[in-house]
């Protein structure tokens, strides 16, 4: 049952991919889970020659706390880096840099423990 999981999360993964996002928004755990963790996951499952997966994965809250302009480590964007085995597994340090350009952001917000 996994299998056809991580088979369908890889196809809308490769589609979204196309559309060049600056990340996922999305509205319940389970779908933040999927599209997170799923990028790693699926990483021995690409083309030899396609990229690995690095979208970043936010909950609509999140978006919308961003857009009033509140901190990104209060809405739980930066990862302590005591903390391992949790999401976010996808770095989210591309779009926290477009949207807080004033804000020191570590290279590296988050990685695969």
């Amino acid at each position: 049952m996994k299998d056809i999981s991580l088979k369908f999360t890889l196809e809308k993964l490769r589609q979204i991919r196309r559309t060049n996002p600056d990340c996922i928004v999305v509205a319940c755990p389970f779908c933040q889970l999927q599209f997170d963790l799923g990028q790693v996951e699926l990483t021995d499952q690409l083309d030899e020659d396609e990229p690995p997966f690095k979208i970043p994965i936010i909950y609509i809250t999140q978006l919308i706390g961003m857009a009033m302009g509140l901190d990104p480590e209060a809405l739980g964007l930066i990862k302590p880096e005591h903390l391992s085995g949790i999401s976010p597994f996808t770095p989210l340090t591309p779009i926290l840099k477009k949207c807080y350009p004033s804000i020191s952001i570590p290279e590296e917000v988050s990685k695969h423990d």
